[in-house]
């Protein structure tokens, strides 16, 4: 026995080394954090956005106004469907609206950008004054007048160029006439209301911080429904109240309206708080749907005061909520494959 003394020692002093490099203790599973999801990269960031689409010239009451328009690449087979967006405030630019969504081209979904009647003249400088100077004390209605000259879509024949866009496209048989939808943002947002109260072209809604106004909700008959209709709105939004005003509705009012038209379960929602992908951003997410026989209808409340598109930018410090992506949440409650 006396030989193996020493190798006995030596294995207890390497089992009790105090020296020793811990084991680290085991991190429990309810305590691991998920990565979030790296934000969506353009398909081809080499290439500008505009030398992606082609120009489409819609005449309307004497004269000619632009869209630019986004074609899938040919390996779909099919027709795909439409999303036609509508931007607002002061981006005078449809092209620069459609770089928020350009992560999607070339997946299967068709895009339309209309131009505003007023882009011209707002490029050339001849509206800027009033939004420039604000302060950011102005808040609800009186911010909005201050804003008021510098918004987009402010023509009558607003609605129908729109539609005739829808149709030249259909007719063009580029685009699935049965899956034809319309989002809007800002006073884009608002012709998406009225759209969703007068046409019977679109499958769908989508309403980024735009306001219902009083005016249309009073003769709203909803031809087009049932149909599906989603709003993103912060609740905090210095621009346009929650609780609406004079003008223009409160968010649940409008969302109610179209809830008794397609027969939801208004006093039954269905609450998911979204995870908090960037507390930095100041938001928190809930999205609160809604049991509806036809149609489908769709609130994100973000609660917060940035307004704005929300998009998982690639880490940029950003004024917009960062923990959802529009164009994906669309894609998912309109129906359409997430880009991969």
């Amino acid at each position: 026995m006396r030989p193996l003394l020493p190798i006995l020692g030596l294995t207890f002093l390497a089992c009790a080394n105090p020296f020793a490099t811990p084991e680290p203790d085991p991190v429990p599973v309810d305590e691991v954090v998920e990565e979030p999801p790296p934000p969506p990269a353009p398909v081809n960031p080499v290439t500008p956005v505009k030398d992606r689409m082609v120009t489409l010239a819609t005449q309307i009451d004497g004269g000619s106004r632009k869209t630019w328009v986004h074609h899938p690449s040919r390996m779909f087979k099919g027709k795909p469907p439409l999303v036609v967006m509508l931007h607002g405030g002061r981006e005078a630019d449809p092209a620069l609206f459609a770089k928020k969504v350009d992560h999607w081209f070339d997946h299967g979904v068709a895009f339309a950008f209309p131009s505003a009647r007023d882009t011209a003249q707002r490029a050339k400088g001849k509206t800027k004054g009033k939004a420039d100077k604000d302060d950011g004390k102005a808040k609800g209605k009186a911010r909005r007048d201050e804003d008021e000259d510098d918004l987009a879509w402010k023509e009558e024949n607003d609605a129908e160029y729109i539609e005739d866009v829808v149709r030249q496209l259909v007719d063009a048989e580029s685009v699935d006439p049965k899956r034809v939808y319309v989002v809007g943002m800002g006073s884009g947002g608002e012709l998406t209301w009225k759209l969703a109260c007068e046409s019977t072209l679109f499958a769908g809604f989508g309403i980024v911080s735009g306001g219902f106004s009083r005016d249309e909700a009073a003769t709203c008959p909803m031809p087009g429904m049932p149909a599906r209709l989603v709003v993103f709105q912060a609740t905090g939004d210095p621009w346009l109240l929650w609780s609406g005003d004079e003008t223009w509705t409160a968010v649940t009012e409008g969302l109610g309206m179209f809830g008794r038209r397609l027969d939801c379960a208004m006093d039954a929602p269905i609450d998911i708080v979204r995870r908090d992908l960037d507390p930095e951003d100041g938001t928190v997410v809930t999205e609160r749907n809604w049991n509806c026989p036809d149609g489908a209808l769709r609130l994100y409340q973000l609660d917060g005061d940035r307004r704005g598109w929300p998009i998982r930018s690639g880490g940029e410090k950003t004024s917009v909520p960062r923990d959802i992506d529009t164009m994906d949440e669309l894609g998912s409650f309109f129906g359409f494959l997430p880009p991969k």
